[in-house]
């Protein structure tokens, strides 16, 4: 889809002729409008969104231990694991590391709800998810942690776990 070098064509056609993924298409058409063909500015793009996510986890960890030296380490930690590094390296590991910074920032925002008990965290959790499935289908799989997530947050109480799932 981003061979067309369209947004339209990046939501409209299938990503690598099999995959619904237009936010991943999207920015690689974003890429190629300024990039002309050089890999350089993909990669920078990728490490870019890695860095990204590295701080969110940061975020993550912050807020649910309370300790910043919790969260600088993992933060750190995600940024420079070696595993990583495919994603963050190869053009083609944009759809990973894309999807993943989606899913760090709807896990930050699903904490702010869990602490502040705001209907708007939850609802922006809920639409980052979708930017995050938008990104790369198996982000759904993600889906079952958050009763999970809601339970080992403070919910003692299933049903109210598996009602805020529900947005």
């Amino acid at each position: 889809a981003f061979s067309k070098n369209t947004l339209v064509a990046a939501f409209t056609h299938p990503f690598l002729g099999h995959y619904f993924r237009p936010l991943t298409s999207a920015s690689f058409v974003f890429d190629s409008s300024f990039a002309k063909q050089t890999p350089f500015f993909y990669h920078q793009t990728n490490i870019l969104i890695h860095a990204i996510t590295a701080v969110l986890v940061a975020c993550l960890t912050l807020l649910i231990t309370k300790k910043k030296v919790a969260g600088v380490l993992a933060g750190l930690l995600f940024a420079t694991q070696p595993l990583q590094v495919g994603a963050a390296a190869w053009i083609g590991g944009r759809t990973d590391v894309l999807s993943a910074m989606f899913l760090a920032a709807f896990m930050v925002a699903l904490v702010q709800y869990y602490e502040a008990r705001k209907i708007g965290w939850l609802i922006v959790s809920a639409m980052i998810f979708f930017l995050a499935a938008l990104s790369k289908e198996q982000a759904f799989f993600v889906l079952p942690a958050v009763p999970l997530s809601a339970f080992s947050l403070g919910e003692r109480n299933w049903k109210e776990a598996w009602r805020v799932s529900k947005p």
